[in-house]
């Protein structure tokens, strides 16, 4: 579970990758501050567990933990006090609209609109295309967020049918029931 937050406007590792490459190819083509390379639309992680359900067919729920207990476990986990402490002001940062500006750099740069949180979920969990929103879970663990963000989420299968699947990390979990 991960504290409340607020929404994101994720960008693939892929598209600010491709994004850059076109601006440093071009020389000149940025003069001053570097350019917001942000997603068109922001997302909350409440917004991702409804598109998890989507895509998987399967309910997903957001749940929250209460930041004190949060920090506590980042710090039982060995995270030093005061990276606890820099991971609260992300997600304060967050509840406060800071990584929410949608840009469209981009898509200009990319000519096409980025990879969406649709998509991208739709790949990790090893959906073909065609198959979405209707296919489960491949049954494989995967890193769902890996080409977000920086974020590692991995998703996990249990073994037992109708058993909750935890989307997590040490500190994130998506809860999704079949």
């Amino acid at each position: 579970m991960l504290p409340a937050d607020g929404p994101v406007a994720w960008t693939t590792h892929t598209d600010l990758a491709e994004a850059t490459a076109a601006i440093l190819a071009d020389e000149g083509r940025f003069e001053g501050p570097t350019p917001s390379l942000t997603a068109s639309r922001a997302l909350s992680f409440d917004d991702l567990a409804a598109i998890a359900t989507e895509v998987t067919g399967r309910t997903c729920t957001r749940s929250t933990a209460p930041e004190a207990g949060f920090r506590d476990h980042l710090v039982a986990q060995g995270v030093p006090a005061h990276y606890a402490d820099q991971v609260l002001g992300i997600f304060a940062a967050a509840r406060a609209g800071e990584f929410s500006t949608p840009d469209p750099t981009p898509g200009t740069l990319l000519g096409r609109e980025p990879a969406g949180m649709r998509e991208v979920l739709g790949e990790a969990l090893g959906q073909p295309p065609s198959e979405r929103p209707t296919a489960g879970c491949s049954g494989r663990p995967v890193r769902a967020a890996e080409a977000v963000g920086g974020s590692g989420a991995v998703l996990a299968r249990h073994p037992a049918p109708g058993s909750p699947r935890p989307l997590s990390s040490p500190a994130r979990s998506v809860t999704i029931r079949s």
